[in-house]
């Protein structure tokens, strides 16, 4: 068992302008960024703006057995697309991505 994590990522063809956008209609705090990402500070959200050609309407989520996560999400018909250092990204069979990652 796990939980969901409140953390929404979506992709943007221009990051920066989507973030000024976020930050001015939303007053969104801007949070860390990174290489391909700027997170930006919703309230009890994370809100990550990427460029980075993931797939956009991602979540995360914290598993006590995240390989157990990934294999039930890969035997439902999901890919992995991409892994890191403590998570796995899977797109499940909706076209939906999941930041799996342990709880």
């Amino acid at each position: 068992m796990g939980q969901f994590l409140p953390d929404v990522s979506i992709n943007a063809v221009d990051r920066a302008e989507a973030v000024a956008y976020y930050r001015k209609v939303f007053s969104l705090q801007l949070g860390r960024e990174g290489e391909h990402w700027t997170e930006l500070l919703a309230g009890p959200f994370r809100f990550f703006v990427c460029d980075d050609g993931m797939p956009s309407g991602m979540f995360a989520y914290a598993a006590e057995d995240p390989a157990a996560t990934v294999r039930a999400m890969l035997e439902a018909g999901g890919k992995v697309i991409k892994e890191t250092e403590g998570e796995t990204f899977v797109t499940d069979a909706y076209g939906i991505t999941v930041c799996v990652e342990s709880a």
